[in-house]
């Protein structure tokens, strides 16, 4: 896992913020080859007309202890609270 990141490979919470304002209506958002830092960007911070969010190539920082099983731990813990009508979130990884 690497150390640092490029700025321009990090999400930002002003960048998703920025999407959601401009686009309040998005029902599908793919994001490629980004950082995003779990506890500076948040579910909330998508727009919540999502249906489906696809992460390809994106690597999640600072998640917390990894030997901690309280489900709150996850970044995804509240995503229906967050996203009600996301029915669609996957993960891709390019090797």
């Amino acid at each position: 896992m690497r150390a640092s990141w490029e700025p321009a490979e990090q999400l930002t919470a002003a960048k998703v913020e920025a999407v959601r304002l401009r686009c309040p209506a998005l029902t599908s958002l793919t994001l490629h080859s980004c950082t995003i830092d779990v506890t500076r960007v948040r579910l909330s911070l998508f727009p919540r007309s999502l249906l489906h969010l696809h992460l390809h190539s994106c690597a999640l920082v600072n998640q917390g202890n990894p030997s901690s099983r309280a489900a709150t731990s996850s970044p995804f813990h509240s995503i229906k609270r967050h996203l009600p009508p996301l029915a669609t979130l996957t993960f891709n990884h390019a090797d």
